[in-house]
């Protein structure tokens, strides 16, 4: 009589589950790993901020002058293994901002907040953001909030009610005020404007005396006007057809750093001229709907969604602000 044998082995089922368990331990591991390994980056990228803030100090007090070095090499700083440094540098008002960052992780500090935070330098150079949904304050975290005079609530490009000013061209503006935020020698003005007569002249957004662009009577061009000091030293008219009853995503940039200003309408790049390199900065407020306080050249129709930047955005992202339409 032949016994059966003992079966000693593993089951096909008994080595999955040992498969299954081994993975599931694998992937617990990595995800453990990988989460030591981003909160080690995330201390160097902090650490490089620390560092980064007390070297600048030093050269500070080192210079005599009491300014801060124009770039990173001039102080000799230099980021950690595998982290990136950003640092700008205003001579005008001697302030900076550095941010170190690795991937997605960033830290930055700024000359007026010593303290490293988690994020960017200025959230991408945004200065002051008025949606004009409802109201006329700064969503940009800064305070820079409107005074609205003349101008009334309607509807935003979007649809929404209440979600833009309408404006009458007869004293109407909005004033931001005269913030030393708004003293940068790179910029970028941007709106959705709705022009209901285009008879005259209208200002889209202006730092009376600095920088302003507007509709041109007759919606020939949009008008771009700059500085240096003061007076009008560079101007120039794009040629634009701009039509009555129409929204348009109207942006305005200026580079002191390389000298250009340029007018992109609806995400396309209209003109690229020589523009002034900003060396100094008036009191005057930023004016929303007019070129001064007092409504001269005041617009005539709908303004949404105003952004102010301290730096001269990229076409790409012009064309992503165009996408999105009006917030």
């Amino acid at each position: 009589m032949i016994r059966g044998q003992k079966q000693t082995g593993f089951t096909i089922v008994e080595l999955l589950i040992v498969v299954v368990v081994i993975a599931i331990l694998a992937a617990i591991t990595i995800v453990a790993y990988n989460g030591i390994t981003n909160r080690t980056k995330d201390t160097a990228v902090k650490a490089d901020i620390e560092n980064g803030v007390k070297r600048l100090e030093v050269v500070k007090l080192q210079s005599g002058t009491e300014m801060y070095p124009a770039s990173l090499s001039a102080a000799n700083i230099v980021a950690s293994s595998g982290n990136t440094y950003y640092y700008q540098y205003n001579s005008l008002d001697n302030s900076y901002c550095l941010e170190s960052s690795n991937g997605s992780l960033r830290w930055y500090a700024s000359s007026s907040t010593t303290s490293p935070a988690v994020g960017r330098c200025g959230a991408d150079g945004m200065v002051g953001h008025w949606n004009f949904d409802g109201g006329a304050n700064d969503t940009s975290g800064n305070g820079l909030n409107g005074t609205v005079s003349g101008a009334t609530l309607t509807t935003g490009q979007d649809g929404s009610a209440n979600g833009a000013y309408l404006f009458s061209g007869a004293a109407a503006s909005i004033t931001m005020g005269n913030s030393t935020l708004f003293n940068k020698p790179d910029l970028t003005l941007s709106v959705w404007a709705r022009s209901t007569n285009l008879a005259s002249v209208g200002t889209l957004i202006a730092k009376e005396g600095k920088q302003k662009y507007r509709f041109n009577a007759g919606g020939t061009a949009v008008g771009m006007l700059a500085s240096s000091t003061t007076g009008w030293t560079d101007t120039y008219n794009c040629p634009v057809s701009v039509a009555v009853n129409t929204w348009y995503h109207v942006v305005y940039t200026i580079s002191s750093s390389t000298g250009r200003m340029k007018l992109y309408v609806n995400g396309s790049q209209i003109c690229d001229v020589a523009g002034p390199v900003i060396t100094g900065y008036g009191t005057n407020d930023v004016v929303v709907g007019a070129y001064n306080t007092g409504g001269t050249e005041g617009f005539v129709g709908s303004l949404d969604d105003a952004r102010f930047y301290g730096r001269a955005l990229t076409g790409a992202e012009i064309k992503s602000l165009y996408d999105q339409g009006a917030e």
